[in-house]
């Protein structure tokens, strides 16, 4: 049975998630300036960093099957999307301390926050498509994703400019490592529906899972 803590709450959590999601872009505008003009990177090269920093996103679906099938305690979105969300904020953080950037020291921690950000995205999907289908709200859940994702895009695009205009790169950074933690204390108000977890599958189908075709197929989409 679903758990009975009221339906505002799982709205406003499902909002808060992905208006942080789409949020996190603010930090992507100054990161083109911190390439061309601190790096001096060409525009080749910085096509090649953010490559790189973006080559973990054809893992995504192995994210999504990880917290399918690999549950932490009783839950398998709520723990993933916490520590997931966490991880994403201290990676900002270890880029807001930094005084002088370097190509590794901006694209590990950029990297470690995609991971991060993909994987509590993975979670987040998950967690929506199956209380969705439990609640009968299918569609307001989508409503609000879509919703969110596009009000998050406005304040990205408007913020975004002006914050690298006015801000410095530390607190642009220390903006963004705050985002999630939106995102971990909105989870805090909602439970998850532990019965409906499947059965743990062995590493063994995880591994057969990512010699597919299917899968293979899912990350170059998601590129």
């Amino acid at each position: 049975m679903p758990t009975k803590d009221s339906q505002r709450r799982r709205y406003s959590f499902f909002l808060i998630s992905y208006f942080v999601q789409g949020s996190i872009g603010i930090v992507y505008e100054p990161l083109n300036y911190l390439l061309k003009d601190h790096l001096k990177l060409t525009p080749g090269q910085a096509s090649g960093f953010i490559a790189w920093m973006t080559l973990p996103l054809l893992l995504k679906p192995l994210f999504g099957f990880v917290s399918d099938y690999v549950p932490i305690g009783r839950g398998r979105r709520n723990p993933h999307l916490r520590i997931a969300t966490l991880v994403a904020a201290i990676a900002f953080l270890i880029l807001a301390a930094q005084s002088h950037y370097r190509y590794l020291s901006l694209l590990l921690p950029m990297t470690l926050s995609i991971v991060a950000l993909a994987f509590a995205d993975a979670a987040c999907d998950g967690w929506l498509v199956e209380d969705g289908k439990a609640r009968q709200e299918t569609g307001r859940y989508q409503a609000l994703h879509i919703g969110a994702l596009y009000l998050s895009a406005i304040v990205v695009g408007v913020g975004g400019g002006w914050l690298t205009s006015h801000v410095s790169f530390r607190w642009i950074f220390v903006i963004a490592a705050a985002l999630p933690v939106a995102t971990v204390m909105a989870s805090f108000f909602v439970h998850e529906d532990v019965a409906a977890q499947p059965k743990q599958r062995s590493p063994r189908s995880l591994w057969a899972f990512i010699r597919t075709k299917r899968f293979r197929a899912l990350g170059l989409s998601i590129v």
